[in-house]
């Protein structure tokens, strides 16, 4: 009992982590893309990353949605990542 009374008067210490800074995403228009030339990145584990159109499907294409940074439309076509950052 006595450590029950002990540590009722105690408040929690705990640190609290910061909160993270918000980084801007491309606007949704709900509508995909219909660029010529699409300038895409696509959000993976909360970083954005630049892609390209490809010839077909790939494992982040298949897992993770890309976006046109021009119109704001998703990308449904085969992607891939670009080396460019």
């Amino acid at each position: 009992m006595e450590y029950l009374q002990e540590s009722a008067g105690k408040t929690d210490t705990a640190a609290v982590p910061a909160p993270s800074i918000a980084r801007p995403r491309p606007r949704r228009t709900g509508r995909p893309c219909s660029c010529a030339e699409p300038e895409l990145t696509a959000v993976i584990l909360g970083q954005p990353h630049p892609a390209e159109p490809a010839g077909q499907m790939t494992p982040a294409s298949i897992v993770h949605t890309a976006s046109c940074r021009a119109c704001g439309g998703s990308y449904n076509k085969p992607w891939r990542r670009s080396g460019a950052r």
